[in-house]
């Protein structure tokens, strides 16, 4: 057997029937080719929606852990909130010790800042958003900021879009000056 049969081909060098055979056991028809790239580009792309699909709920799943630990420790977040308030002006408590609660919850909100945590703290005179605020009083007013914020009880918190705790205020409404 010559070199030229060995490689499925003529003495001239055109394929012989074994080659053409053998070729078109390895080279696709072009109808194959294409439903071939089709599944292939399919097969990328459901990987990449996949990859997508876990993406999202890893950060839903940090999001939620997120949202559970924060519920639990806004009350404590409100407590050492109350104890500034009723230290600031104080002359009896040590300096010191109120300028290390200040930093202390400082600390606090800068840690829950690079967590993704949004703190609500709505300003005095501001009208309350019911998405955000929860209003838990009122108290009488005969001024022009009737249905405006006055206090704010509790901060509020959100994690992304998913408000965690509404920020508790209290409003003024409007009294008839008679």
């Amino acid at each position: 057997m010559s070199d030229n049969a060995k490689n499925g081909e003529n003495e001239d060098g055109s394929p012989s029937a074994v080659g053409k055979s053998v070729e078109s056991e390895v080279l696709p028809e072009p109808e194959e080719g294409d439903a071939l790239q089709d599944r292939l580009l399919r097969a990328l792309a459901e990987a990449e929606n996949a990859r997508k699909r876990a993406e999202k709920a890893g950060t839903e799943g940090r999001q939620a852990g997120m949202a559970q630990l924060l519920s639990e420790l806004a009350p404590a977040l409100d407590n050492l909130d109350l104890a500034l308030e009723a230290l600031a002006g104080s002359h009896e408590i040590e300096p010191s010790l109120i300028k290390g609660l200040e930093a202390t919850r400082r600390a606090i909100n800068d840690a829950l800042l690079k967590a993704g945590v949004k703190i609500l703290r709505p300003s005095i005179g501001e009208d309350p958003d019911p998405n955000v605020h929860e209003i838990i009083g009122t108290v009488p007013s005969t001024g022009s900021n009737a249905g405006q914020i006055v206090s704010v009880a509790q901060s509020g918190y959100m994690i992304g879009p998913r408000l965690v705790r509404a920020a508790r205020v209290i409003v003024s409404r409007e009294v008839d000056a008679s």
